[in-house]
């Protein structure tokens, strides 16, 4: 038996008074000082995790779209971890909380640690991880810190396991992708997913027209910076919305506002170019948009369905062997990637409504639980 740690959820549980009395005694790590966005986002989103000699968390991955610090203030603590697995479609989703991954037989960790006093683990959105505190090791109570931070952003990260994460609880419950699509699309709204490539191909231009400034066919840092200063459609990228924003004067937004332009510069490029040579050409941009709206026009077909419905539920299991066929498998069919005929019929005899699935779950647990399941979203996009 291991008893589970308790959370002291001072960020978002504890009434407003006692939160800023905490904050009071908590102070951002050293390592934030230059950083005016990430100290305020650490000392507003901190919460303490306290664990008995043999207590831990078991295996999941948290909610958060961003990077996410462990600090260790008492106590040693072991680390077990691992990428979250692949998913290779809608049919495989599993609870990605606390021994979901174990009923899942997903569970296979690549790294165990240890982290002691003082000593931070960070890591990107999406990482399953398992704690244990030995009594061994720890003859009472263990007391940890944990907070997010912004700047940089994990996109390139993001952008290289965007297929497992799109069928991940962090779209289908967290709605991260809102928040990633702006490094592609370079817009403050969701645009619509298509996979049309004229269209995507017009999109990229359209961005090269009005950020390459040189004309050189490739996005560099000032031109980004550039266009997100200045454009009359980037003014999302100069907004300060935090949590914390409106607790800060006026100075200190103004810094955290330039902060956030040239780390959105930085990122955007990280995200977009895949030869690592510091720039964006355009078949770069148009590379990733691409991937982007073939993982999201798959996306909103299959979440507008009736999860109760026998139909709907054949109906997803076509679009998934559909975008399979097309996108992963491709016209070499590589048995590397192709799933087969006995995979697809495997799953159609085992699952028999969407409902059943741990996606369908958490979409509708993120709606609040005030959709119907049996009438299904519709959607006005064309598609």
């Amino acid at each position: 038996m291991v008893a589970g740690p308790y959370i002291w959820h001072v960020k978002d549980e504890e009434p407003l008074e006692t939160k800023r009395d905490v904050q009071t005694h908590w102070t951002s790590p050293y390592f934030f000082n230059q950083t005016a966005a990430n100290w305020l986002e650490a000392w507003d989103s901190f919460e303490f995790w306290f664990s008995l000699p043999g207590g831990g968390a078991f295996a999941h991955s948290d909610s958060y779209c961003e990077m996410t610090i462990s600090a260790q203030l008492s106590g040693v603590k072991t680390w077990r971890l691992m990428m979250f697995p692949e998913v290779q479609n809608v049919f495989e989703s599993f609870e990605s909380f606390d021994t979901g991954v174990y009923r899942a037989n997903k569970w296979s960790p690549e790294y165990e640690f240890e982290v002691g006093p003082g000593q931070c683990f960070l890591f990107p959105p999406g990482y399953m991880h398992e704690t244990l505190v030995k009594p061994s090791q720890n003859p009472e109570c263990t007391v940890a810190t944990t907070f997010q931070f912004n700047l940089p952003f994990p996109t390139k990260y993001i952008r290289n396991f965007l297929p497992r994460l799109f069928s991940s609880h962090l779209v289908w419950a967290e709605n991260c992708h809102s928040r990633w699509e702006a490094f592609h699309s370079l817009s403050g709204t969701p645009l619509r997913p298509t996979i049309e490539m004229s269209e995507l191909e017009a999109r990229v231009a359209s961005l090269f027209a009005q950020i390459d400034s040189n004309r050189d066919k490739h996005l560099d840092h000032r031109e980004l910076v550039e266009f997100l200063s200045q454009s009359k459609t980037t003014r999302w990228a100069r907004a300060v919305r935090y949590s914390w924003s409106h607790q800060v004067s006026e100075e200190k937004q103004r810094q955290v506002q330039q902060e956030q332009l040239e780390s959105r510069a930085a990122d955007t490029i990280s995200y977009n170019d895949m030869d690592d040579d510091g720039e964006v050409s355009f078949d770069e941009l148009l590379a990733s948009t691409h991937q982007w709206n073939v993982l999201n026009h798959k996306f909103h077909k299959l979440k507008r369905l009736n999860p109760r419905s026998e139909a709907d539920t054949k109906k997803a299991l076509a679009i998934e062997k559909e975008y399979h066929d097309k996108y992963r498998c491709g016209s070499q069919h590589d048995p590397r990637w192709c799933m087969g005929e006995d995979y697809f019929k495997a799953l159609e005899r085992r699952v028999q409504h969407l409902a059943e699935l741990q996606a369908y779950q958490d979409l509708y647990a993120e709606q609040g639980g005030d959709e119907d399941p049996d009438e299904p979203e519709h959607e006005h996009d064309e598609m």
